[in-house]
């Protein structure tokens, strides 16, 4: 985060790491920072914890509000396609526009691709109402109640001031306000399943004889949206990194999941054309997080002023830093995978992929299957990209993946006999609604 601050030529910089499932708080900064010891040589600008006192506009790391929402009430699924006007909206006398001119995206890849017309035309399907009820789930416009001084509540305006512009502001992250450790406690919530939490300080406190008084617990405020919606938002917070905005907190071989947000700053004036909040807020493995960290760089001087460019390769460099800390915190995206397992003994065993001579080493795999040959191909049209693939994955086969969206043709197609050698190919489109 320093590299970045100075590379920048930022104003300032701060950054939180937690546990998503505990809430513990494992590591807080902020830049410029000061010598306690010597407090009276510095600014008092500089002696405060940014991460619980500054707020900001959040950009589009703030569009997952929208996103949970529409998942959970039902109003949309991530493969059905919705048209992004060529890459601008009107609202009233303001226009909004998108960083390219998009047509029609899916709703994945309007979440990959960061889009703020996909987003707004989302939003304004399922009203003011919801989006304001999301926001406060996830705690938005209200305190954590850490036990830190000088933390702020962040800004949600009350919902009889929102029109069709605020709206579509909150939507996108501006028209609103928050701190980074509300931002992380936020997706802390989509990392582990559906619930917000209370910061934690403190995991155990012990006498000099080594004896337990206290020992921290998670501390559970509510939960936000429901298991499946938060696996939904996992996937496609996997895909933004993957393919889309955050591609540069990548790393090769790790399930990194996470959203940028760059958001124009606030001037007397209205929106600044030139000073900008990068933002990227990330967490890993994807399908069963660890730990979670959340980038905020204040005013990022040149070009390259977004939160893929400036905040996301931070958040790549920590996690890559903190996995070659220890073998116990190496967390490969092939060891996090989570097959579906069933016992079977040795009758029940019908196939496996390798030569009954293969010297095998302690960490060499073996794919087994329960299923035997000559069996059918099952009809996937019409199924989700999870869907198919879990079935697939259940009957042993390998599966290559071509679209987004639901299964529209496939290979084999229904009722083939198949083998656990054969190679299956489904194709995906997007499901096309109508949101006028």
């Amino acid at each position: 985060m320093s590299e970045a601050y100075k590379q920048h030529n930022a104003d300032n910089a701060q950054g939180i790491i937690i546990d998503p499932k505990s809430g513990e708080i494992l590591a807080m900064a902020s830049i410029p920072a000061f010598d306690p010891n010597n407090y009276k040589n510095y600014p008092i600008s500089t002696q405060k914890n940014r991460v619980v006192t500054d707020i900001f506009e959040p950009g589009s790391t703030f569009k997952i509000v929208t996103a949970t929402a529409a998942l959970e009430e039902n109003n949309i699924q991530p493969g059905d396609s919705i048209s992004c006007e060529g890459g601008f909206i009107k609202i009233g006398k303001t226009v909004i526009h998108d960083h390219k001119k998009y047509h029609v995206l899916s709703f994945a890849d309007i979440i990959k691709n960061s889009s703020n017309v996909g987003t707004i035309k989302v939003a304004q399907k399922i009203g003011k109402d919801k989006v304001f009820n999301y926001a406060r789930r996830y705690g938005f416009g209200a305190r954590t109640d850490i036990q830190f001084p000088g933390e702020v509540p962040g800004i949600v305006h009350p919902l009889k001031k929102w029109n069709d512009l605020l709206l579509a502001q909150v939507a996108i992250g501006h028209g609103v306000c928050c701190t980074t450790l509300q931002l992380a406690y936020a997706y802390a919530a989509i990392a582990n399943g559906g619930y917000l939490l209370k910061p934690q300080l403190i995991r155990n406190i012990s006498t000099k004889e080594g004896i337990s008084i206290y020992q921290g617990k998670p501390k559970f405020i509510r939960r936000v949206a429901s298991e499946n919606t938060m696996a939904e938002m996992r996937d496609l917070l996997r895909l933004s990194v993957q393919s889309g905005t955050g591609l540069r907190a990548d790393i090769n071989g790790m399930a990194i999941a996470g959203k940028t947000g760059t958001a124009q700053k606030v001037t007397n004036k209205g929106y600044s054309q030139t000073d900008y909040v990068a933002t990227f807020v990330g967490f890993f493995p994807a399908d069963d997080p660890k730990l979670l960290c959340a980038i905020v760089v204040d005013n990022p001087k040149g070009l390259n002023h977004t939160g893929g460019a400036v905040s996301a390769p931070v958040v790549s460099k920590i996690f890559n830093r903190i996995v070659n800390l220890s073998d116990d915190l190496f967390f490969h995206e092939d060891q996090i995978r989570k097959p579906m397992i069933k016992y079977a003994d040795n009758s029940e065993i019908k196939s496996y992929k390798m030569k009954n001579t293969t010297a095998l080493s302690r960490k060499s795999r073996v794919n087994l299957s329960t299923y035997q040959y000559n069996r059918r191909m099952p009809n996937l049209r019409g199924k989700s990209l999870r869907q198919a693939v879990a079935i697939l994955q259940a009957m042993g086969l390998d599966v290559k993946i071509n679209g987004t969206g639901v299964v529209v043709s496939q290979y084999p197609k229904k009722d083939e006999l198949i083998s656990t050698s054969t190679q299956c190919i489904i194709n995906l489109e997007p499901r096309r609604i109508n949101l006028e």
